[in-house]
């Protein structure tokens, strides 16, 4: 009976030990790779960029932008500010909880604070980050070799690169925004599976 408790006692410390292991090494994963993440956004863009692509988030049922695209919709103005000839493409479609596209409300703010709307092109068909990059390389002759800037929030620009040079972009620079602290971890989470999930969908 003792012999019995005793191996059942060992399969438990074993199980346990094993689960510990397991949660580990997660949790080294998980913060490896923010690491790597948030390095791709504390980049500095060059000052003769040609283009920015302004990558779309969700829109507010009033038609304004959330917070995470007004971060983004602020980069984009910082940088166009300086430089009025970039232009800017503004890329992302309408969800079933929006009441216009993202690219339409990106182009309204952005032509409300004083951007050139000749400058503005909207994309509004994409769904996806790599339908962001692909759709707007068809509203630009050569978009691919021409000094692009991608724009976007902090924890999304090193996959937002990496989908970029997959697809052939050859001059391509990130303009990192600013991202909500108190998301951040989950963001970061779901930057982890959206590699991943990427890398088998062959976008990476």
């Amino acid at each position: 009976m003792g012999t019995m408790e005793s191996s059942r006692e060992t399969e438990v410390t074993v199980t346990t030990l094993f689960l510990l292991a397991a949660l580990l090494a997660v949790v080294l994963a998980y913060c490896t790779a923010s690491i790597i993440i948030m390095r791709a956004g504390r980049s500095t863009p060059p000052e003769d960029l040609e283009c920015l692509i302004v990558l779309g988030a969700m829109v507010r049922p009033d038609g304004l932008p959330t917070r995470a695209l007004r971060y983004r919709l602020e980069a984009a103005l910082s940088y166009l500010a300086e430089h009025p000839a970039t232009i800017a493409i503004v890329s992302g479609g309408q969800g079933a909880d929006e009441p216009v596209s993202e690219a339409a409300a990106m182009a309204c703010w952005l032509a409300d604070r004083g951007v050139d709307s000749e400058h503005i092109i909207q994309e509004s068909a994409s769904t996806t980050t790599a339908e962001n990059l692909s759709l707007s390389t068809q509203l630009v002759p050569g978009l691919r070799k021409r000094r692009v800037g991608i724009v976007t929030n902090d924890f999304h620009l090193y996959r937002s690169l990496l989908i970029a040079r997959k697809q052939g972009f050859q001059r391509v620079w990130g303009i990192p925004a600013a991202s909500t602290p108190e998301n951040l971890p989950v963001n970061l989470a779901r930057e982890c599976f959206a590699l991943i999930k990427n890398r088998i969908q062959g976008n990476l």
